[in-house]
């Protein structure tokens, strides 16, 4: 008696076969989420700064932050590959802010479909997994609807990969040299490369060659025009850095334990990493990158954010998945054998719905983020009024205060300023006198401010931004905390010629 074909087949194959359905379930299910996270999930500060070079760029002012200052061109932006592609959606006419949440859920949607096709012949069932992972993780979510880079930056070097495995080598090449113009991590998908086919020098040749000779190319014209390839943002936050091992506990708990779910589930994730490291391929191309990249931030210990972990969260969703896969083939037999007898077809979208209802249901149960209407409309509107042609603000969360004002920004970080680089905040108010000081609501800031027998006759409180109630433009020190929370008090210097009010400060959601 013939064998039916399924008795040639691997357990975790009998399921379904990926086609064009299956990959179209998956582009859509990615984009409903991440644009339904965008209702509770506002921008991240970092991300206006960006975007402000991207404006100025496409009206013409150059690649600066702050045009006609006498220390720019600075490159203040770790992602110039992605500046590049907001001004080009703001030459068009697009709203920069808007774009790059849409932006954001397209890359989403590409890198679910290569995460599916990367287990298309081992576990179809992992890849489904997986890509619901990815669809309904709340902390990838929240880092997608924030308008930073990092879904460009994974599915750049995914798709590096992924050309590598058609031997489409130039063009791997021409994609690893994009993944570090977007984060200069990046140059790790290149060693990725390197790795996989140092066997085959002409390979390697093919590899190699189209990166080093485009990152010649930038650093020519970098040095050229900012008089330095390396990002003034990252020898600012270079200071930053935290001394010590206990930053690295901290690395590796945003990159394999970043929630509850994942702590619980790190057995089933290290399967998984055994399992695609163990593979050939695009699973283990990209494994071997993330945990590279989870290596190089403990070896450095910088002072890392949320969105610096958009790579190994979306390795922990293809780990996962893929573990979970491994468990249900070997422990559970009969269900795979339901699967495979009967209601496959259906499977996928049961999967993908309920990522997108579960994604739209938390997302309508935590309604509006208070931030876009306190905080960003809210500078909107203050800037609309208030801002005098020239005026300067001095701030050290300069994203959105900078990109509605248009006021000459004097960052205190030291971002996109370089003399602010070791000096304080304080001395740099003193020294600079600007019209206006946007100051941390936290303790020691308004401490300091308060305090100050130079600058209190010569600033007054004139708004605050928050996404609470709390108005009061003189709080006491007991209801400030001690640590930074994105709660704003605007200072005006006494002399200058428009003024806010408290009352002109409010404005209905954007």
């Amino acid at each position: 008696m013939n064998a039916t074909p399924a008795q040639h087949t691997s357990p975790s194959a009998i399921i379904w076969s990926l086609g064009q359905r299956e990959y179209a379930l998956a582009f859509t299910c990615l984009v409903a989420c991440r644009l339904l996270a965008a209702i509770p999930c506002h921008l991240y500060d970092d991300a206006f700064i960006t975007m402000r070079y991207a404006q100025n760029l496409a009206a013409g002012h150059g690649f600066v932050y702050n045009p006609g200052a006498p220390w720019e061109p600075v490159l203040g932006t770790t992602t110039p590959a992605y500046t590049l592609v907001l001004a080009a959606a703001a030459w068009g006419g697009a709203d920069v802010s808007v774009f790059a949440v849409a932006f954001n859920a397209v890359c989403d949607g590409l890198i679910a479909c290569l995460i599916l096709r990367s287990l298309q012949q081992a576990a179809p069932l992992g890849g489904l997994l997986a890509a619901g992972l990815f669809a309904a993780t709340p902390l990838l979510n929240r880092i997608s609807a924030g308008g930073m880079e990092s879904p460009l930056f994974v599915l750049s070097a995914l798709a590096a990969f992924h050309l590598d495995d058609r031997r489409q080598h130039v063009r791997a090449g021409m994609l690893a040299a994009l993944s570090a113009l977007v984060r200069p991590e990046g140059v790790l998908t290149m060693l990725v490369l390197v790795l996989r086919n140092w066997r085959n020098l002409r390979v390697l040749a093919c590899s190699v060659v189209p990166p080093i000779s485009l990152g010649l190319v930038y650093l020519v014209i970098a040095t050229a025009y900012f008089g330095s390839p390396i990002p003034q943002s990252v020898l600012a936050k270079a200071r930053m850095q935290v001394t010590g091992w206990g930053p690295a506990l901290v690395i590796l708990r945003w990159s394999f334990a970043a929630s509850t779910l994942l702590a619980v589930a790190l057995p089933i994730t290290l399967v998984g990493v055994w399992s695609c490291m163990r593979s050939a391929g695009l699973r283990r191309s990209y494994s071997l990158w993330a945990l590279l990249l989870t290596g190089a931030y403990v070896a450095a210990r910088p002072m890392v954010w949320s969105w610096y972990f958009y790579p190994v969260l979306t390795a922990n969703c293809l780990w996962l998945g893929t573990g979970l896969a491994l468990v249900l083939g070997k422990g559970l037999p009969r269900l795979q054998a339901a699967l495979a007898t009967g209601g496959t077809r259906a499977l996928p979208i049961g999967v993908y719905l309920v990522c997108a209802l579960g994604t739209g249901g938390f997302a309508i149960y935590l309604g509006p983020s208070p931030v876009r209407s306190g905080i960003y409309a809210a500078m909107r509107g203050w800037a609309c009024k208030s801002v005098p042609l020239n005026a300067s603000i001095l701030a050290h969360d300069i994203g959105a205060i900078g990109y509605y004002s248009g006021a000459r920004i004097l960052d205190s970080a030291g971002l996109v300023w370089p003399v602010a680089v070791n000096t304080d905040q304080m001395t740099l108010i003193r020294e600079n006198r600007p019209d206006y000081v946007l100051l941390t609501a936290v303790r020691s800031n308004v401490e300091a401010m308060q305090s100050d027998a130079d600058l209190r006759p010569c600033y007054t409180p004139v708004a605050r931004f928050n996404a609470t109630d709390d108005k009061s433009l003189w709080p006491t020190s007991d209801s400030l905390p001690s640590t930074w929370r994105q709660d704003y008090i605007l200072y005006a210097r006494k002399n200058t010629s428009v003024t806010s009010t408290n009352s002109a400060t409010r404005m209905p959601h954007e």
